[in-house]
């Protein structure tokens, strides 16, 4: 199964957020592609929360 990707903060990953309790610092697993760019520029929690829902994503996917 592919998780369908959403730009950062657009209305829809707010209302995925929102429905599966991503925290504000946090990564939801549709917006990773939208993300990795920034999360990769910085060593903050942002980056650990993207890193854990990059993982989940390939787990969803069933990627290693």
């Amino acid at each position: 199964m592919k998780i369908e990707q959403h730009g950062y903060l657009s209305p829809e990953s707010l209302a995925l957020r929102q429905r599966d309790g991503t925290p504000p610092w946090g990564v939801h697993v549709c917006e990773v592609d939208a993300t990795e760019a920034v999360a990769m520029q910085t060593n903050s929690v942002f980056r650990t929360a993207w890193r854990e829902a990059a993982r989940l994503r390939r787990e969803i996917e069933g990627n290693p």
